[in-house]
């Protein structure tokens, strides 16, 4: 069966549970909605979403439009077909800039900037005037989309990244906890777990921030590196 992500307020009732804060009595919706953002922020950094995105590339093309790699954290790989649909045209791959050995090629310059040198630029379009057809795509990976309303499908593509954003989750709520004394109080009181003394609070702290370094550490993505080497066509 495929996975199907829950919405912000489904996740948030499974968050709630974690925090043995089952009616929200103490972590209201505001709190909780602010640790699965977070969480969501964090997951991009070691599980980024893959990123694939095109666009036709004409005679008069000098460049890429900044909102063509928005939301892209890194590019690797840049590529130009024929024809993006028929597998057997013949595919162009240009080469990361490697400036260090005089290379040319593209370069991801800060958030919106694909920079693509001239000398590709001229040969892209001069491939577009033989062919109508040429597509520019790009791989890389992008930032995990934060929800807008508890109707929201939260932006996660497996079992594994639910479980990541739980973990993480419940190790916020639980530093709160640990800080605010007042809000400590709070919760044993309303959630009935009067048997958690302030030592037994320090110990599921400490046991969900181990929790959640092990899962980070076992599900991290590891990224592809920038295809440098020389341009090849076939």
């Amino acid at each position: 069966m495929a996975y199907v992500p829950p919405t912000r307020s489904a996740f948030r009732t499974v968050i709630l549970r974690a925090l043995r804060d089952p009616n929200g009595a103490v972590f209201p919706a505001a709190t909780v909605n602010d640790f699965i953002a977070e969480a969501l922020m964090d997951l991009s950094a070691y599980r980024p979403n893959e990123v694939t995105r095109s666009m036709p590339w004409l005679p008069d093309t000098w460049g890429v439009e900044p909102d063509f790699v928005e939301g892209l954290s890194d590019v690797w790989q840049v590529l130009a077909r024929e024809n993006e649909m028929d597998p057997k045209d013949a595919v162009l791959f240009i080469p990361y800039a490697d400036y260090g050995e005089g290379r040319a090629g593209w370069d991801l310059m800060g958030e919106y900037t694909l920079r693509i040198a001239r000398i590709w630029v001229h040969r892209l379009q001069q491939w577009a005037q033989r062919n109508d057809t040429v597509t520019l795509s790009i791989y890389g990976y992008g930032y995990r989309t934060l929800p807008t309303s508890d109707a929201s499908l939260l932006d996660l593509n497996n079992p594994v990244d639910q479980f990541c954003v739980i973990q993480h989750c419940k190790m916020l709520g639980f530093q709160m906890l640990n800080a605010d004394r007042a809000l400590y109080q709070q919760w044993l009181a309303a959630t009935n777990n009067t048997d958690v003394s302030p030592t037994q609070l320090q110990g599921m702290l400490s046991i969900s921030e181990q929790a959640y370094d092990r899962a980070r550490r076992r599900s991290t993505v590891i990224r592809r590196r920038p295809s440098n080497s020389a341009a090849v066509a076939f």
